[in-house]
């Protein structure tokens, strides 16, 4: 039912009835596009910041974020938070993703305060075990 708001609201605000789909594509300068085009789809890019990744929509306003401390040769994930109405759909996990991706471009390790990165980050072990802090 959430979901189907969420869908809703989506749709009237770029004026389309196709269908709800979130794809993710890696474009140049540390940034995520997350896009939204005629069939419907979801508008958002990640952008670096200092110590963080914003999610931003199509207008430019920070709908999410992922915030971490350097350490020397490591970063702790502390905080990860999406808005409301943009929930459920993986898009703090391409926060957490990106956040890897830059650790890993970065031979840094990757440690979490967060609960939310502290669970995704054990729940995908296999996938990270290069560079978790142990």
């Amino acid at each position: 039912m959430k979901l189907k708001i969420i869908i809703k609201t989506i749709i009237k605000k770029i004026a389309c009835t196709i269908t709800f789909i979130v794809k993710v594509q890696v474009v140049l300068n540390s940034s995520m596009k997350i896009g939204i085009n005629k069939k419907g789809e979801l508008s958002m890019e990640i952008i670096k910041e200092d110590n963080a990744f914003a999610l931003c929509n199509d207008s430019g306003e920070k709908v999410g974020a992922v915030e971490f401390v350097e350490k020397g040769d490591h970063i702790v994930i502390t905080h990860t938070r999406v808005n409301q109405e943009l929930r459920e759909q993986g898009l703090a996990a391409q926060l957490i993703l990106k956040t890897v991706e830059n650790a890993r471009t970065h031979n840094l390790k990757v440690g979490a305060s967060c609960s939310y990165a502290k669970a995704y980050l054990k729940n995908h072990e296999d996938e990270f075990e290069d560079i978790l802090m142990k």
